[in-house]
């Protein structure tokens, strides 16, 4: 745990009324810290007037929309901001760089991609066709798959590509 986090757990045990054994940790995936009764926070650590939340963040918290994001500043014992994880999603899907007076930083933003039933059934057997792995996984193979379908049917365009990393392009 580090000291942001130290410092979370206790300002959410004193405000939670519930000892800091009671709060269960999470080093590994979000959010951060779930009480007993089932409310969860993900902790963020101030940089200047920035936070940072990464795809695999997103992801989780848009399973937890009820999850509470505190913001500490260096050295803080009480947050200097409360996001409500709905709010945050909100931002970063409308292209918002801020909440209130926070930037958020999103390295590599997640391609989001609404797909009808057709499409759908369509990459599915795109996938299997040209895939040696069994059924559809979420994963680099699976993103790459998903990327080489949507630019076969002319709704993505890429515009470079690196050794070792994903397509980047842009939805046409």
């Amino acid at each position: 745990m580090n000291i942001t986090e130290f410092q979370a757990r206790r300002w959410i045990a004193k405000a939670a009324n519930v000892r800091e054994d009671e709060i269960r940790y999470s080093k590994t995936s979000t959010p951060d810290f779930t009480l007993p009764d089932g409310s969860t926070y993900e902790v963020k650590r101030l940089y200047g007037d920035k936070i940072i939340v990464y795809p695999s963040q997103l992801e989780a918290l848009s399973y937890s929309p009820d999850t509470e994001i505190l913001v500490f500043g260096v050295g803080d014992k009480d947050p200097v901001a409360r996001i409500p994880t709905k709010e945050l999603l909100e931002c970063v899907d409308s292209g918002r760089t801020s909440w209130q007076n926070i930037r958020i930083i999103t390295y590599g933003s997640p391609l989001r991609v609404v797909l009808g039933r057709e499409e759908w059934e369509a990459l599915k057997r795109y996938f299997q066709d040209n895939s040696n792995l069994p059924g559809i996984t979420v994963g680099r193979i699976g993103r790459f798959a998903i990327l080489q379908f949507l630019e076969s049917k002319g709704y993505y365009k890429p515009t470079t590509q690196s050794a070792g990393s994903l397509l980047l392009g842009k939805i046409v």
